[in-house]
């Protein structure tokens, strides 16, 4: 396993989840507000 490889993978990863909880928290505000 390279280490670029897996900075690539982790790059991807908090990309993917950044981008989930931009819209959860936004799903979230048409719930509550």
């Amino acid at each position: 396993m390279g280490s670029t490889n897996w900075g690539h993978q982790r790059k991807a990863v908090a990309i993917v989840m950044t981008d989930a909880l931009k819209k959860s928290s936004a799903y979230l505000q048409k719930i509550f507000v």
